[in-house]
């Protein structure tokens, strides 16, 4: 038997991007609920790597692939910036107000990527480059300790909404059917 966490705050569960499985799990149709082994492969149920190698797995596919499909994704990501915005009360920088100083300084100037503050998909790049930079330490020390042993102890208190997202506009979009490494974060429902 495995042993799922679970916030038992459901205000804060629904504050993560979770009302549409909610929603889904108390159908009045039984028919239309999604079966036990889907919900628990849901991102809320994910343990802290899981989500970094998820965010990790999908900007992969966004730089290996430059198809249809992979805009398609991209596009439909940045269409949702509006409710991460909306969930975290973003200013005009966008993302990057949200993040401290000496990250926002090392993403800015770090000579490898540009970040748009306004595309969510900078967002998960950022993440995930920043991770990539932290195994091949390529991080100073001071970025280091402002994200912490666990970076999305980080970010998820600044953009609740993140996981959820991505997940379920892969999902949304058939990204599992068309992508090994993406789908094996789904469950049939």
């Amino acid at each position: 038997m495995r042993n799922y966490s679970y916030d038992a705050n459901i205000e804060n569960w629904i504050q993560k991007g979770n009302i549409g499985l909610l929603r889904q799990m108390i159908a009045e149709d039984q028919k239309l609920r999604p079966s036990s082994a889907y919900v628990l492969s849901h991102p809320i149920f994910w343990s802290d790597s899981k989500q970094l190698n998820f965010v990790a797995d999908v900007c992969k596919v966004f730089e290996d692939f430059d198809s249809g499909d992979v805009w398609k994704v991209k596009t439909e990501l940045n269409g949702n910036f509006a409710l991460i915005a909306e969930n975290c009360n973003l200013q005009e920088d966008g993302w990057m107000g949200l993040v401290c100083p000496v990250v926002q300084y090392y993403l800015k100037n770090n000579g490898v990527s540009h970040y748009s503050g306004d595309k969510i998909t900078d967002l998960y790049r950022a993440i995930y480059n920043l991770e990539k930079h932290a195994h091949n330490a390529k991080l100073p020390q001071n970025v280091k300790k402002e994200l912490g042993q666990n970076h999305m102890h980080y970010w998820l208190p600044r953009f609740p909404l993140l996981i959820s997202i991505l997940w379920s506009v892969c999902e949304s979009l058939n990204v599992p059917e068309y992508n090994f490494e993406i789908s094996k974060y789904y469950n049939q429902k």
